[in-house]
């Protein structure tokens, strides 16, 4: 399998379980340009996330029917134990996707960084709110 293919697969994949469209694009231009290495490094790192993370969230998925899934869904039900192990899976892969190889990510690495990010919601840990009067901590 090329790694386009590879590529395309994950994509999928992580589609599956709402990792942002934005966040799972590359440059084709990037792929024809790169050097062996590069190349080398990008198949070795998709064959790991294929054979570790995605393979994790497709078990999770069999878990349970795409039906049932569906209807978790639309009944609005949250918190089972497969739910949980889905939200696990999907965050671990949304991590490991983050650190993909750069010829592998469309545009500028941190570009791609922020749309992941903000899907999950990472952007707003750490944060807090000031009000207006006070004044800064020292």
């Amino acid at each position: 399998m090329q790694i386009s293919e590879k590529f395309d697969k994950a994509r999928t994949i992580l589609h599956k379980v709402g990792i942002a469209s934005t966040a799972t694009t590359y440059s084709k231009k990037k792929l024809e340009a790169a050097n062996p290495k590069q190349l080398e490094e990008a198949e070795l790192w998709l064959d790991a996330f294929l054979g570790t993370f995605c393979t994790e969230i497709e078990s999770v998925l069999k878990m349970v029917k795409p039906e049932i899934w569906e209807r978790y869904k639309l009944l609005e039900i949250t918190g089972l134990q497969e739910q949980k192990l889905l939200k696990s899976a999907k965050d671990r892969a949304a991590l490991q996707w983050k650190m993909r190889p750069a010829i592998l990510i469309k545009g500028k690495p941190n570009e791609q960084f922020k749309h992941i990010s903000r899907a999950s919601g990472e952007h707003k840990k750490g944060k807090r709110k000031v009000k207006a009067n006070s004044k800064p901590a020292k």
